[in-house]
């Protein structure tokens, strides 16, 4: 008998042997030699079962003998492609993940199952290469979804997700999304669409939804998994960044530990990135660098070519507020750069922040004036009418008045008033009332400059950002 042979009885033996479906799937998969319908089947109920316990590597090894076991006639090989894929990128396999989807996107034939196979496509794309080309993958699978009102209003959400270039698109996205996935579709698909309507009206600038908002926290459920689901946690949280900052924390601290609970390797830095911004606004900036040291070594690791820019300015962000200038231009430069070459507006404008910060604190208002105004026209293009996103506009205004363009910060300072009127959360309020007192100081009108610096500390005691009631005293 020749040792090929010897060898695939051994694992036929071995699966007789085996107790656990995973470990009898692999050995039944190595026992034969070629493609095998029910060996097939056995190896995807197996994935799925594997997949389920929240070991997503080990499922997306057997989601792939389960393709090259499927016979090649039929789409259920690469319907098991796609399967696999979902599981390496959660496993922290972009690269892999994208290879085996743009395959099997190339041999399918047009219809739902390749809609459903961009979709996946589009997710991988968001987190390795750039949101336009994500969002091209999702508009490209529109037509593929055949009136499927499920799927159809999927790919509307993830579209609203990731345009995040364009604000009046997401919008557009989410209202699409909200009118096809109805509660028939069931209530995580309807909540995320709610949340959607609410979170992205209120960034492009229609004020904050807050009945919408609890009408979609309500229909979440509290531990269930889907990718949906996350989206709304996420979303929550971003919320809860502007108007409950200790909740936003607790929330991202909440994905931080699922993400690890379930093997979900693409959530570890989305929520450390936010949980540095968090902890460099509590005053908690030891603990700010050793989430962006991990947030580096986790991008590292999965290979995700755009997130290594966000990495670049978590790092660049815990850097400068710990003051260490040459550190944080070094880093949010190269992560400058990434988001550029991307073609990527909304990690740009994070990069040019940090920038202007520090120039503006090392006495250089110019060189502020210049990064931030850039930060400002980026914004502006996307179409963000409230940007609460991004916390520069302040800086924006001080160096605007260090510069002597009195004039220019007055109109900085009436459109901070006017966001504030349409979406009154306490970090734009105290930095809107702390402007406000800049700009009559550099009037020399002494009572307005007290008044509004007084409204400011008021304000202050509505929000734990430390460091900027820091700057509101020192004003």
């Amino acid at each position: 008998m020749a040792v090929s042979e010897r060898r695939r009885a051994l694992h036929a033996r071995l699966a007789d042997a085996a107790a656990d479906p995973g470990e009898r799937a692999r050995h039944l998969a190595l026992a034969i030699d070629g493609p095998n319908a029910e060996v097939a089947e056995v190896l995807a109920q197996a994935a799925a079962l594997t997949k389920s316990r929240g070991a997503p590597a080990m499922a997306a090894e057997l989601w792939n003998l389960s393709r090259h076991r499927t016979p090649p006639e039929g789409p259920r090989g690469h319907e098991r492609a796609v399967s696999a894929a979902e599981c390496l990128f959660s496993a922290g396999d972009a690269i892999g993940a994208r290879s085996i989807l743009e395959q099997a996107v190339a041999a399918m034939r047009p219809g739902p199952k390749r809609a459903n196979a961009l979709l996946w496509l589009a997710s991988i794309l968001f987190y390795d290469g750039s949101p336009r080309d994500a969002v091209a993958a999702l508009q490209r699978a529109l037509p593929d979804a055949d009136g499927d009102r499920v799927l159809t209003g999927t790919l509307h959400l993830r579209t609203a997700w990731f345009a995040d270039y364009d604000a009046e698109l997401r919008v557009a996205s989410a209202l699409a999304a909200e009118r096809l996935l109805d509660d028939e579709a069931g209530p995580e698909l309807r909540a995320c669409a709610l949340l959607s309507v609410a979170f992205f009206g209120f960034l492009a600038g229609r004020g904050p939804d807050h009945a919408t908002l609890e009408r979609g926290r309500r229909l979440l459920p509290d531990r269930d998994f889907c990718w949906e689901v996350e989206f709304a946690r996420a979303m929550l949280y971003l919320w809860a960044e502007s108007f409950d900052l200790p909740r936003a924390r607790e929330g991202w601290l909440a994905k931080y530990r699922r993400a690890h609970e379930i093997g979900d390797e693409p959530a570890v830095p989305h929520a450390l990135l936010h949980l540095v911004e968090i902890e460099c606004w509590l005053g908690e900036v030891d603990l700010a660098q050793r989430h962006a040291a991990e947030m580096v070594q986790a991008i590292e690791q999965t290979g995700q070519r755009r997130w290594r820019g966000q990495a670049l300015y978590a790092s660049a962000l815990a850097a400068a507020y710990r003051w260490d200038p040459k550190a944080a231009v070094a880093q949010a430069t190269q992560g400058l750069e990434i988001a550029e070459s991307l073609h990527d507006p909304m990690v740009a404008v994070l990069h040019l922040a940090v920038l202007g910060f520090v120039e503006l604190s090392r006495g250089d208002p110019r060189a502020a004036d210049t990064h931030l105004t850039r930060a400002a026209e980026a914004v502006a293009a996307m179409g963000t009418g409230e940007p609460a996103r991004y916390t520069f506009f302040g800086d924006q205004v001080e160096a605007a008045l260090q510069v002597g363009d009195t004039d220019r910060a007055a109109e900085l300072v009436a459109r901070l008033e006017r966001r504030a009127q349409v979406s009154p959360y306490p970090y734009l309020l105290c930095v809107t009332a702390r402007s406000r007192a800049l700009l009559a100081l550099a009037r020399s009108d002494l009572d307005e400059a007290r008044a509004a610096i007084d409204t400011a500390i008021r304000e202050h005691a509505n929000s734990p950002m430390r460091f900027e009631l820091a700057r509101t005293r020192l004003v």
